[in-house]
């Protein structure tokens, strides 16, 4: 029969997978809500899912990568007036998302695909474009923080060819 060490065991090991069950969930709300906010050109919401006490916090995006929480903050703060324009809009949502946390429950890693859509008032294009994330996730005080983030576009077109007859 089963002992109470053996019930104590396997009570141990339930708890350390509801733990990593609350753990991918929080990772997954951050994410959703880092491109809810980066969508809604709500600075404040972006900042607040990055790990900004972070001596090394990185964002790269594009041919640019920033580094450190003023470099981080002023990147984010730069596209403010990008979503104040009329018709402007980013949309891009997080499928396929592949997330693992280190052994020692401190960092975690993500690659998302993202497709998503834009609409650039400035240069009149409308585009749709394919591309993932790679996340590294910090664990802080206040729950998972992104620690460093790369986005790289995979494949974009204009909104009326589609990435079949138009690839940049």
């Amino acid at each position: 029969g089963s002992t109470v060490a053996d019930f104590k065991g396997r009570l141990m090991e339930l708890a350390a997978a509801v733990d990593r069950s609350c753990d991918l969930f929080e990772i997954r709300n951050t994410l959703n809500r880092y491109l809810f906010a980066f969508s809604g050109f709500d600075t404040t919401g972006v900042l607040s899912c990055f790990a900004m006490d972070a001596e090394d916090v990185t964002v790269e995006f594009g041919n640019g990568k920033y580094v450190g929480a003023e470099d981080v903050a002023n990147f984010y703060r730069k596209r403010e007036h990008f979503g104040r324009q009329v018709g402007a809009m980013i949309h891009h949502t997080a499928l396929t998302q592949s997330i693992e946390i280190a052994a020692d429950g401190k960092t975690a890693r993500a690659a998302v695909a993202s497709p998503g859509d834009r609409c650039n008032m400035e240069t009149e294009t409308q585009v749709w474009d394919m591309g993932r994330y790679y996340v590294e996730f910090l664990r802080t005080d206040s729950g998972w923080k992104i620690w460093h983030s790369q986005w790289i576009v995979v494949a974009e077109a204009d909104i009326d060819c589609g990435p079949l007859m138009q690839s940049r």
